[in-house]
């Protein structure tokens, strides 16, 4: 999976759960990293971590994380984070 950092913002942080869990409590492995403005990140989820798909939810890291945009995304899935005047979305590439 990559995800790049598209938006307005110097850094977005990324959290990745098991599509089945519903209150997203506790992120998959290694499924939470920061992503700097104009970057590209690659994840590969840990082994026997390997799903379909995963939820995603993207926050601006503050001392209280703001939550900027959420969305299901697959596991060979390359995303955009787009954000800008106090939208946000998680676009395919």
């Amino acid at each position: 999976m990559k995800v790049k950092n598209d938006a307005d913002l110097d850094q977005i942080k990324v959290c990745l759960y098991k599509e089945g869990d519903h209150v997203d409590w506790v992120p998959v492995g290694t499924g939470v990293f920061i992503v700097k403005q104009g970057d590209t990140f690659t994840w590969t989820p840990p082994h026997g971590e390997e799903l379909p798909q995963y939820h995603m939810k993207v926050f601006r890291p503050e001392l209280i994380d703001r939550f900027l945009a959420e969305r299901t995304v697959r596991l060979n899935e390359s995303v955009a984070v787009r954000a800008s005047s106090g939208t946000s979305r998680i676009d395919p590439l």
